[in-house]
């Protein structure tokens, strides 16, 4: 079993934002890339 550290709780609305944006210009397969724009936010999450 693979544990998943969750961090940032309830996405807040500038995070929903950010995250519509880089995947408009990186793609849906870009997660890693996408996380790291969302500080609080994993590339699972």
């Amino acid at each position: 079993m693979v544990r998943v550290t969750i961090k940032g709780g309830v996405w807040r609305n500038t995070e929903d934002e950010i995250l519509k944006a880089a995947v408009m210009k990186y793609g849906k397969n870009q997660w890693s890339r996408i996380a790291s724009l969302l500080h609080r936010k994993s590339a699972k999450q």
